[in-house]
């Protein structure tokens, strides 16, 4: 069945990324994509993308083909926020990533997110309690390092 090939493709795809082998990743990402506008895979291919600052018109692109198919994900939002962020659209990316925040409420990455575009528009008190909250909830060990260090490089333990 050609849907189990592709599905059999991203998870090959996003485990090579995972393991350091991106251009094979995005190699495999784009075959699913020219076959299949698959928008999971268009949010992956994104976001690995932006966390990269790597063609964010493109990313930007991408994402937006996602949430045409999917327009109340919270995580294809939380990547469309998250390239507007990178591209230095603020109060774009806050409008985005608060809606994320809604539909995927125990999200760490999102809150994290979330608390870095409060902070780069100044506004702290909602940065921490955002940072603080994504502390509570599951999340990698390596996103919670970095919460926490950003939260004690700001003096607001």
């Amino acid at each position: 069945d050609v849907k189990d090939n592709f599905k059999f493709l991203f998870f090959k795809a996003s485990c090579l990324e995972k393991i350091g082998l991106w251009k094979k990743s995005k190699k495999l990402f784009q075959i699913i994509i020219d076959n299949d506008k698959d928008a999971y895979s268009l949010n992956y291919l994104s976001y690995s993308m932006a966390i990269r600052d790597e063609n964010l018109e493109t990313a930007l692109k991408l994402i937006n083909q996602a949430i045409e198919l999917e327009p109340n994900n919270g995580f294809f939002l939380d990547t469309l926020g998250w390239i507007q962020f990178k591209k230095q659209n603020y109060f774009l990316a806050l409008k985005n990533l608060q809606r994320a925040s809604v539909l995927q409420p125990n999200s760490s990455e999102i809150m994290d997110h979330l608390g870095d575009c409060y902070f780069k528009i100044g506004r702290i008190k909602e940065a921490l309690f955002e940072w603080r909250r994504a502390l509570e909830y599951e999340g990698s060990n390596d996103l919670k390092q970095k919460i926490k260090m950003k939260i004690f490089e700001q003096n607001l333990l």
